[in-house]
């Protein structure tokens, strides 16, 4: 083989181990729940956020679904959901009391959520 064709070769695989750490890295921003899994906290915070309370708390109270986990969630002082959590960390919830204003919030944990400096 031709140092021309190992050179060449060399760059292909460069440019390619390269991709593929971006694509890990655009991974682990964009969904890290499904590097790490979900967790009370980063779940709160993305809950947090999407509903914009003063404070939120989570619970787990059913794992192992093959639907996803399920955690009791509260925001505020009064608010109380079931979260639906996927392994992806896309989450669907359904208010728990008919005095919860949102009926019915949903979201995604992101980077953010795990590393609370990012927001």
């Amino acid at each position: 083989m031709s140092a021309r064709r190992r050179r060449r070769r060399g760059l292909v695989l460069a440019v390619g181990a390269l991709a593929l750490a971006l694509a890990a890295i655009a991974l682990l921003v964009a969904r890290p729940a499904r590097v790490v899994g979900v967790s009370e906290g980063p779940l709160a915070d993305s809950l947090l956020a999407e509903l914009d309370a003063e404070r939120t708390d989570c619970l787990e109270i059913e794992g192992g679904r093959p639907a996803g986990t399920v955690w009791r969630c509260t925001a505020g002082r009064t608010a109380l959901y079931a979260i639906q959590a996927d392994d992806w960390g896309c989450w669907k919830g359904e208010r728990l009391r008919r005095d919860t204003v949102e009926r019915r919030p949903q979201g995604c944990i992101w980077l953010g959520d795990f590393v609370p400096v990012l927001e």
